[in-house]
């Protein structure tokens, strides 16, 4: 199993799978954790036994979910081994992998990415997982679009983005000088963003779109439009290559020098290009343009982040379009979602010949 897994991008720790306990790569372990009013419903939550559990947090953006949700993780189930699923588009294959196998969590960040219709198969880990729950985060601006089906199956905390009054006491009580500066001039930004340099890395990006290094501005912008339309493994540089000029009238400046001054941290935070700002849900006629530069330079995996978005809004002639051009460049998640797209169209020929491609590469 863990060879498989591995294959599918889910990070294994030698012959095991990693522990909660000790999987530093999703949080950024810098910065304080204040205790959310919610942590003790929400531990308890994580407590299944030997049932199967789908518990979810949900909240707008930057409100610290995703940092409420592994603390509480930590704290229930620190020794359970744990399933990252960071491509949508392998989660499918991922839950065939893991449905037996007893005592997991399944780590599904920014819930929305996994819900095109097929891939979250509660069904199948209903009957057989054992001690097994799916620990989700999910912006409360997409909760539209996620199928009552679904999250009707979850156990749903609701994080403000604004702390509680009794979490602000909490956070007085910390030395930590970012939260004193953040309770001494409360802005506009809530807790969890400033103390992650959320203004600082805005401001970053903003002077240099403003002047001080125009090429640097434009990777962070064509880095945060490929976060937004759902590119969750790390960012390629020949894309970041070959999109930043697009963003600029007269592209002038060395690309690696700008890459690296784009990625510098600031204020403590996590690199400006890689951190998701949180801006709200794309713009289809901005991703149509990211689509057309991802696929001219040579990343047809742009097409299922596309396809699926444009499924989730309703968006379906313009889904099976972009499913069929990721398919004919040889993407398998493509191939597998424009097979039961076709299936369900009655088309079942066709659906065959991409499922059967599909499974061929591995999907």
């Amino acid at each position: 199993m863990l060879p498989d897994l591995a294959a599918l991008g889910v990070p294994t720790r030698g012959n095991n799978l990693p522990t909660v306990a000790d999987f530093d790569d999703l949080v950024v372990t810098d910065t304080p954790y204040i205790p959310r009013d919610i942590d003790t419903d929400l531990t308890a939550a994580l407590d299944v036994g030997d049932e199967f559990g789908f518990v979810v947090v949900a909240g707008p953006a930057a409100a610290g979910k995703t940092r409420t949700a592994l603390e509480a993780l930590s704290r229930a189930r620190g020794d359970s081994g744990l399933v990252v699923v960071r491509d949508p588009g392998s989660l499918r294959s991922v839950l065939r992998l893991v449905r037996r196998e007893p005592d997991l969590t399944i780590w599904l960040d920014r819930l929305e990415r996994f819900i095109s219709p097929g891939c979250l198969d509660l069904a199948q880990l209903d009957v057989h997982a054992i001690g097994t729950v799916i620990l989700g985060t999910l912006r409360s601006s997409t909760r539209r679009t996620i199928a009552d089906r679904v999250l009707g199956r979850a156990k749903t905390f609701y994080l403000p983005r604004e702390p509680a009054p009794s979490e602000k006491r909490r956070a007085a009580e910390h030395p930590d000088s970012r939260i004193a500066s953040y309770l001494d001039q409360p802005g506009a930004v809530g807790l969890a963003e400033h103390i992650a340099g959320a203004p600082a890395t805005l401001q970053h990006w903003r002077s240099a779109l403003g002047g001080d290094h125009p090429l640097a501005g434009a990777v962070i912008s064509a880095a945060i439009d490929c976060r937004r339309a759902g590119m969750v493994h790390g960012i390629p540089t020949v894309l970041l290559r070959a999109l930043a000029p697009t963003y600029l009238d007269h592209p002038v400046g060395d690309f690696d020098e700008a890459l690296a001054w784009a990625c510098r941290p600031v204020s403590g935070a996590q690199a400006a290009a890689l951190y998701h700002l949180g801006l709200g849900s794309p713009a289809f006629d901005e991703m149509a343009q990211w689509f057309e530069a991802a696929m001219a330079a040579g990343s047809p995996d742009a097409a299922f982040s596309y396809a699926t978005a444009c499924e989730a809004a309703g968006l379906d002639d313009q889904a099976l379009e972009i499913y069929r051009r990721g398919a004919a460049a040889g993407d398998p998640h493509c191939m597998t979602n424009l097979g039961r797209v076709l299936a369900d169209l009655g088309d079942r020929e066709p659906a065959i010949r991409w499922t059967t491609q599909a499974a061929g590469l591995g999907d």
